[in-house]
């Protein structure tokens, strides 16, 4: 019989509550509880099997079918097990039946998975047998009637950024790690040293409790640090190790993997190898185009083989299906790939699928289904990358400009930064003697990408692609291409200072749009053309535009020019009250920012509803507006926005009454403050210099730049989730303004962990966090969350005010 294994179960009493009370139902007469290879099926069945024979002293007998080939076997396997045989004349199933009778038993039939066709011989052994139960484990159900299946998934992993050994010990996945790395290493011990990496390989091994056993066996001699490193190269190859005491399919993950293989039809495992070139998530559309060759019934039954074994899994995405493979299951199946010589096939298969959808996107996110096309580029984004990264290795230019150009549409709206500016360049230099409307398109998007969102980039470079782009452009004669390019050169005139190209581009842009019916790039350069006109101080010029963009967009249903349109009329309502009737509230154009999946300019639309905020005397409102702004900023390190959100925090902290951290946040971001004001509006400028001189004039300037130099050791990174933290703590203040304050009731500190008193007392010695996470060995942002629980457990705003609570606290 199958026993045990020494090291203990972690993370599974929920499951094993639910296994145990379907055991427990007397209509549950089988149930199979399913699951990938190595995710714990064995360990649980038997976990719940020794509950049964404890509280119900009902007869329990365990069959291990890894070891039968024959469907046909098994009930032979079931009666030699049981002890019993066959007289003659006789067949087993009715010995069997005979045997167990009317009494009570519970069958267990562990890894039934290649032996699937012996279902309807379970079946009929149930009907003989009126008091038996059968729990089987499988990697697939067996798709009966009257089974009641449990699908058992991998255990959660930490999220990216916890690092806290404390806290990483209340994952399952990381206990395991840590229970069998001591079993190999009595000094093991999870600790701020190795906490992050071993948090990571958890992840990495995506909480496959097999895959994580095998990895934390090698603890003696390859650290989880040292397993990650080599993890891209020998995924498989590391996560093995051979142990006497469990089956050869559990010393190694790809032997695991090959048992479930090895069951699948030809077809499924074609589709298998297809599917392993894609990263990220997949829908059905991706599997038709992968296996083109096979009918669409043929591939929706592979397909959900697959899912049945759970070597693809389903992915919750809003209406439509979508489906993942793990890490492993993708090194396996391109092994397959090569090993068949089919890998550069289907790459290529691969590469014209993707590159196809990107070409479609590129015309879709121009047209009225622009909300439609963001989405699947989101949603495809992942493998998008991967197949443009394989089509710039193969040199595919056509295919690599195709995906380029697709993709950078999306950049544009959620983030552009160095690894896919380093993607896009590759592609221009692939394709540099290419002249075709894909061409010119990528040498725009590079231009325009690079001023808006890299601010490191080489003007003169951005320039040059730009011209290029529109010469190309005007030598095909393609419409759409030049539009793009007068649209890019306004909307980069605040980084170049041409305004007499600007001006002519507004013109012919107008024009151009208006005579081609593209009435979608007309609203667009309208809006442009307004924030121009302001610029250049045409006031009445920049509302007349304003206007018809929106205008323009409401009859369209066009989100992204109405939302545009918006940010260059908000400045001007100020000044003129009765444009309020006329154009959008920064509230609708923030629900279109979000119906059109338009995050870059949702960032930017939230600051300034903060600003308005601030001017209304609207605190309350200004700082949830705030933290909402910030929360997007956070997931966008390198972007101008980063800036641009930090600045919004010296209007909310001044409107607060705390000039200090207004002067604070200053300093984080004083050196970029040239570089930002020549994309804000002149009334935005304004509003920013006379809330800076306020700040500066109240605390005075030794005091203004002591602050602002502490601000100024601050990474963008840190700055926002400072932002946050004082965000977090003054909503709470405010909140609780009827509350007792700190000097009326002591704070209450009993809660602080031991970390977050050490956080605590270097805060209060005056250590910035920098300098707390050098001494602690752990992260800045670590730092950040520590401060943002204790501010909450103290009841306090910040630094000093937690100072204050600290020497209560060492005197009360």
């Amino acid at each position: 019989m199958l026993e045990l294994a020494a090291l203990p179960m972690l993370g599974r009493s929920v499951e094993l509550t639910d296994l145990l009370a379907a055991l427990r139902d007397p209509r549950a007469r089988l149930v199979t509880l399913t699951g990938r290879g190595g995710v714990g099926k064995t360990r649980l069945a038997l976990e719940a099997v020794q509950v049964v024979r404890a509280e119900a002293r009902v007869p329990t007998h365990v069959v291990s079918l890894a070891g039968v080939l024959d469907a046909e076997l098994v009930i032979a396997e079931v009666a030699a097990t049981l002890g019993v045989s066959a007289a003659p004349q006789v067949d087993l199933q009715a010995a069997l039946a005979e045997y167990v009778g009317a009494n009570e038993m519970l069958l267990v039939l562990d890894n039934f998975e290649h032996v699937l066709p012996a279902a309807s011989d379970v079946i009929e052994l149930l009907e003989r047998c009126p008091e038996l139960r059968i729990l089987v484990t499988s990697q697939a159900p067996l798709r009966l009637q009257r089974e009641r299946v449990i699908a058992l998934s991998p255990l959660p992993v930490p999220e990216p950024g916890e690092h806290d050994p404390q806290a990483l010990l209340e994952f399952a996945s990381v206990g395991i790690y840590c229970n069998r790395a001591a079993a190999v290493q009595r000094t093991f011990d999870l600790s701020d040293r190795n906490a992050a990496a071993v948090a990571a390989l958890c992840r990495q091994l995506e909480g496959l409790p097999l895959a994580i056993e095998l990895a934390a066996a090698r603890a003696a001699t390859l650290p989880a640090a040292e397993v990650i490193r080599h993890l891209d190269d020998a995924h498989l190859d590391i996560v093995r190790r051979v142990r006497g005491d469990a089956p050869d399919r559990h010393d190694d993950l790809r032997a695991a993997i090959q048992w479930s293989y090895a069951v699948l039809t030809p077809g499924a495992q074609f589709l298998l190898q297809r599917l392993s070139l894609v990263s990220g998530t997949f829908d059905l559309d991706a599997a038709l185009h992968l296996n083109r060759e096979a009918d669409f019934g043929d591939v929706v039954d592979q397909l959900e083989t697959l899912v049945d074994f759970h070597l693809v899994d389903p992915v919750a995405a809003g209406e439509l299906a979508r489906f993942h493979l793990a890490s492993s299951i993708r090194a396996f199946g391109c092994e397959q790939l090569e090993a068949t010589g089919d890998l550069e096939v289907a790459r290529r298969v691969h590469i014209d699928y993707r590159a196809s959808q990107a070409r479609a996107a590129a015309i879709g996110v121009d047209g009225d289904d622009e909300v439609v096309w963001l989405a699947m580029l989101q949603a495809d984004h992942d493998d998008l990358v991967a197949a443009l990264q394989a089509a710039l290795d193969a040199e595919l230019t056509d295919a690599a400009l195709d995906l380029a150009c697709g993709l950078a549409s999306l950049w544009g709206m959620r983030g552009y930064y160095d690894a896919q500016a380093q993607l896009l360049d590759r592609a221009l230099k692939l394709g540099e003697n290419t002249e075709t409307a894909a061409y010119a398109n990528a040498l725009l998007w590079s231009g325009y990408l690079g001023f808006e969102h890299l601010p490191g980039a080489d003007p003169a470079v951005l320039v040059e692609r730009l011209e290029r782009g529109e010469a190309l452009a005007r030598r095909l004669g393609d419409d759409e291409a030049l539009l793009r390019a007068l649209a890019h050169w306004l909307v980069v005139t605040p980084y170049t200072g041409d305004v007499a190209r600007a001006v002519r581009a507004s013109e012919e842009g107008l024009e151009l749009a208006e005579r081609t019916g593209h009435y979608r790039w007309l609203g667009q350069i309208e809006a442009w053309s307004g924030m121009l006109a302001n610029e250049l101080g045409d006031e009445a010029r920049a509302a007349e535009l304003g206007r018809s963009a929106v205008a323009r967009a409401r009859r369209h249903h066009d989100g992204r020019t109405l939302v545009l349109a918006t940010l260059m009329l908000i400045p001007l309502r100020r000044k003129y009250p009765e444009l309020a009737a006329d154009t959008p509230s920064p509230e609708e154009a923030l629900r279109a920012a979000r119906a059109a999946g338009l995050g870059m300019y949702e960032a930017i639309l939230l600051p300034m509803m903060t600003a308005e905020a601030v001017a209304a005397g609207d605190n309350a409102a200004a700082l949830r507006l705030a933290g909402e702004s910030l929360s997007i900023a956070r997931t966008r390190s390198g972007s101008p926005i980063v800036g641009y959100n930090v600045m919004t925090m010296l209007s909310v902290a001044a409107a607060c009454g705390d000039y200090d951290v207004a002067a604070f946040f200053h300093g984080a971001i004083r050196e970029q403050i040239p570089a930002m004001t020549r994309v804000l509006s002149p009334q935005q400028v304004e509003n920013h210099d006379a809330v800076l001189a306020r700040t500066r004039a109240t605390l005075g300037v030794d005091e203004f730049e002591a602050e602002a130099r502490r601000g100024a050791q601050l990474t963008p990174a840190d700055a926002i989730e400072a932002a946050l933290a004082y965000v977090t703590n003054t909503r709470v203040a405010f909140e609780s303004r009827e509350q007792p304050t700190p000097a009326e009731a002591p704070p209450e500190h009993t809660n602080l962990t031991g970390r977050q008193r050490e956080v605590l007392d270097l805060l209060v010695a005056g250590l910035s966090n920098k300098e707390i996470a050098t001494r602690l060995g752990i992260s800045p942002k670590t730092v950040m969350h520590h401060t943002v629980a204790i501010y909450r457990v103290l009841g306090v705003r910040g630094r000093a005010e937690a100072a204050v609570a600290a020497v209560r606290m060492q005197t009360s």
